[in-house]
């Protein structure tokens, strides 16, 4: 028997398989024992750890949202040189897409809500942030005229990074 199309999205919007991947991704780069040694580093306040998981649960975002969605064009993480502490800033994420949509929006505001469930359970000095993550979707309007939120695409200041497409991979 197939699995139903709904039953599929909502197996991916599951947190803890994108924290999971974060948290490997932490260890593997800081060349720590485990996925678990990765969250106590991140409990004790190593600022390099969370960084690494940072970036990567950003890059778990990114496979979710390309993968659940074809009108994204673009992935960036913004701001990320803001982050100087634990929780810090919220990881900010600006998805430049050929339409804004209600479908859209409440697949992001799903995503940064199952994570942020899986994160204030795992890594305790999170527990009490109501705010972890922030998903700005623009349209290819917005992203050329670089006004408001999406002038954070063409910073000089604090220039954002390509999470997708890799360069070179259209």
């Amino acid at each position: 028997m197939a699995i139903p199309e709904g039953a599929r999205v909502l197996e991916r919007l599951d947190g803890n398989p994108m924290v999971d991947g974060a948290a490997k991704y932490a260890a593997t780069k800081a060349q720590l024992a485990s996925v678990d040694r990765a969250f106590a580093e991140i409990s004790s306040g190593n600022l390099e750890v969370y960084l690494y998981f940072r970036y990567a649960l950003a890059k778990e975002i990114v496979q979710v949202l390309t993968a659940l969605n074809d009108d994204v064009r673009e992935v960036f993480l913004l701001f990320e040189n803001r982050c100087e502490a634990i929780p810090g800033t919220p990881l900010h994420i600006g998805v430049v897409t050929n339409r804004k949509t209600a479908a859209l929006e409440s697949l992001v505001e799903s995503l940064a809500e199952s994570i942020l469930a899986v994160i204030k359970v795992r890594l305790l000095p999170l527990e009490g942030v109501q705010h972890l993550i922030v998903i700005e979707l623009f349209d290819h309007s917005d992203a050329q005229s670089r006004v408001g939120a999406a002038a954070a695409l063409g910073s000089l200041h604090e220039p954002p990074l390509r999470l997708w497409p890799q360069r070179g991979v259209e």
